[in-house]
């Protein structure tokens, strides 16, 4: 699992740590947020969206959303979790079989810790969504880190663009 947020500014953040079956952690940070032409990616749930997600990149064409889209419902089943991608449209989540909901929010948080993530910024933001920003995700993650096993080890962030 991982902590993952997206922002409508063009950014994207996530945690380093690297959760195995079984909810063991690993003893090594990784990079959760891939990166194609036009679009940020990451994944929370079932491990094996990160290559789902790196098949996806790789075949790029014209539409990046849409390549990623395609692989997950090439598999032709529910792998028990989901993404969250960012491009110039804005904020979506993909589900395992490949449906697409776009999100009208400003910032958005999926994986272990979201809730948490969530308030902390409804704490700090007071409607102003202007105040989430990278540091702001960098604290949020620290902070799901003291409450949530499988969140923490550093932090990645990624600018669209």
């Amino acid at each position: 699992m991982t902590l993952i947020i997206a922002h409508r500014d063009g950014w994207m953040a996530a945690d380093r740590r690297e959760t195995f079956e079984s909810n063991l952690l690993g003893p090594y940070r990784v990079a959760k947020i891939k990166r194609g032409k036009g679009i940020l990616v990451a994944s929370a749930g079932a491990g094996v969206f990160q290559d789902l997600i790196t098949e996806a990149l790789e075949l790029i064409n014209v539409d990046p959303l849409r390549c990623v889209v395609q692989v997950f419902r090439d598999k032709g089943k529910d792998l028990g979790g989901h993404a969250l991608a960012l491009t110039s449209k804005g904020i979506c989540e993909i589900t395992s079989r490949g449906s697409v909901s776009w999100l009208d929010a400003d910032y958005w948080a999926i994986g272990s810790g979201y809730m948490i993530a969530l308030g902390y910024f409804a704490g700090i933001s007071q409607g102003d969504s202007a105040k989430v920003t990278p540091e702001t995700a960098k604290h949020a993650i620290n902070v799901a880190e003291r409450y949530v096993a499988d969140v923490g080890d550093g932090y990645q962030v990624e600018h669209l663009g």
